[in-house]
């Protein structure tokens, strides 16, 4: 039997997606939640369920034992909150530390927009034209994570970040692009459906194209011409 695919975050909207799209092909899934009797839904053909914290690296250690390749689309908010008072600032430098310390082979990082960059070398999370200040603590904090991981050497991940279209509306077109992570204003607006997010994630578990890199994602209408 071909080795499982761990998906951290598994209850949430990108994962489940993510999962979805490992069944068609025929992959089994590991899917990491802190509760799993929380999660009883997620059980399925070949998808098993795991105990797993995103900041307690031994219980990741045990959950993905095994695993060919780790999805990171764990986030500590269901919605922006109210206020950041409180958030650890450095949440996704240890999440992304606790995930290469698996040593899983390949990780998918699911990516923030806030992280990209902007033609004039800027980044977006410092744009108030592209992003709202009141939430530039969050993506502070995923762009730290990043570096974190290019900090790990010899780890093996990639960053894919949706456009600020990724919708659980938007219509699947079962097509994508990956470009480097700077805006265009072609794609910026255009809506990104999970589903074609997690055919992303799981081309590059099966098929890498990039190695500690992060990547741009986006939507390609269906009767677009390539080119």
């Amino acid at each position: 039997m071909t080795a499982p695919i761990a998906v951290l975050g598994a209850g949430g909207r990108v994962g489940r997606a993510v999962i979805a799209e490992a069944a068609r092909r025929g992959h089994p899934v590991i899917a990491i939640v802190r509760g799993p009797a929380r999660h009883d839904d997620l059980r399925g053909p070949g998808v098993t369920l795991a105990a797993g914290d995103a900041l307690d690296s031994g219980s990741l250690v045990r959950a993905a034992a095994g695993a060919r390749g780790l999805v990171c689309a764990v986030t500590p908010f269901s919605a922006p909150p109210a206020s950041f008072s409180g958030f650890d600032p450095g949440y996704y430098e240890r999440v992304f530390a606790a995930v290469t310390a698996t040593g899983v082979p390949r990780a998918v990082v699911v990516g923030l927009f806030a992280t990209m960059h902007t033609p004039d070398d800027g980044r977006v999370l410092d744009d108030p034209e592209l992003f709202p200040a009141a939430l530039r603590p969050f993506a502070r904090a995923h762009a730290d994570g990043i570096e974190r991981l290019r900090a790990e050497p010899g780890a093996d991940w990639i960053v894919l970040s949706p456009p600020p279209g990724l919708h659980p509306d938007a219509v699947p077109t079962g097509r994508y692009r990956l470009t480097e992570p700077v805006v265009d204003r072609r794609w910026w607006d255009r809506p990104l459906a999970h589903a074609d997010l997690a055919l992303a994630v799981l081309d590059e578990l099966d098929h890498p194209t990039a190695r500690r890199a992060h990547l741009a994602v986006h939507s390609v209408d269906r009767h677009a011409r390539e080119g």
